[in-house]
């Protein structure tokens, strides 16, 4: 008994040891991306609009990934909303994407566009939902009754989730937007009802007949038949805005600082999985070895 319950304490140590080494290379791995792309948006304020724009889209996405990820540094933030800002001041900015995307698909023979890694609908629209402006929600809108890529039934055993509608993943972006009176969404919802909603919501801006508003903006932008749009002041915007990462003291934001970081290949956290899956499987074999010989 007692060496199952050393065994027992062995195993917990080493595992919160294998977790403090992958949330180390992580923070390595997030420093690496901030050195990257600062430098890359240094020299893309000199570059053309077009080229811009394609050089920062990756980085959008890619900055995008670590605030979501809980714990990210200050300055993760800070450049991504630099980014985000560089990229919607772009005529054109999500118009692009789309028409990337139009034609990869076109280049494609029906249905072959599940097995393209080029074409990767689901990254593009990621992408879009990270731009919150009126030309991103006119081509979202646009794709609400888009159903060309639909998925096939699923069959019996099937143990994956086929890659969904493009009207669902423009569905999913707009709710992601950052758009003050949306239809609710997210995943306790059936989706064909919340696209029926966000369907029946697209009319009503498509038309002018409502207006529309980003969350943290004081403006409110409306759709004219030509396809442009008015934006108007909002006199009592509320304060619903992105809240700024708590300030840090001088010390924790210096060691915030992105630094070079050469590749560690010594933290690959698959070893210590192995080594730990090694040591749980002996020290289960000895406890029963040990209980079979007492008897």
């Amino acid at each position: 008994m007692k060496t199952c319950v050393n065994f027992i304490i062995i195993f917990l140590f080493s595992t919160c040891l294998a977790f403090s080494v992958l949330d180390e290379r992580n923070k390595h791995l997030e420093a690496d991306q901030i050195n990257k792309w600062e430098n890359i948006i240094l020299y893309a304020k000199v570059k053309s609009q077009s080229e811009k724009l394609i050089e920062l889209l990756p980085g959008l996405r890619t900055m995008g990934f670590w605030v979501d990820v809980e714990g990210h540094r200050t300055g993760t933030d800070i450049l991504f909303r630099q980014i985000q800002q560089e990229v919607l001041s772009i005529p054109g900015h999500a118009r692009y994407l789309v028409e990337e995307m139009e034609r990869k698909r076109a280049a494609l023979t029906p249905g072959q566009y599940r097995s393209n890694y080029d074409l990767n609908r689901v990254v593009i629209f990621e992408t879009l939902k990270r731009l919150p402006s009126a030309e991103t929600v006119q081509v979202l809108g646009g794709y609400l009754g888009d159903e060309r890529d639909s998925p096939p039934p699923r069959y019996p055993g099937q143990d994956y989730i086929d890659e969904p509608a493009t009207c669902h993943l423009a569905t999913t972006a707009l709710f992601k937007l950052g758009l003050r009176d949306v239809p609710m969404g997210g995943n306790n919802r059936p989706i064909d009802q919340t696209l029926k909603d966000y369907r029946l919501w697209w009319e009503e801006i498509k038309s002018g007949r409502k207006a529309f508003s980003f969350k943290g903006q004081d403006v409110e932008y409306r759709f004219k038949p030509d396809g442009t749009w008015d934006t108007f002041p909002i006199s009592n915007p509320p304060d619903d805005g992105v809240k700024p990462t708590t300030p840090k003291s001088a010390m924790q934001n210096a060691s915030e600082q992105p630094q070079a970081v050469q590749p560690d290949n010594t933290r690959n956290w698959w070893p210590w999985l192995s080594i730990l899956s090694v040591l749980l499987a002996v020290g289960v074999w000895q406890c029963v070895v040990r209980r079979k010989s007492i008897r």
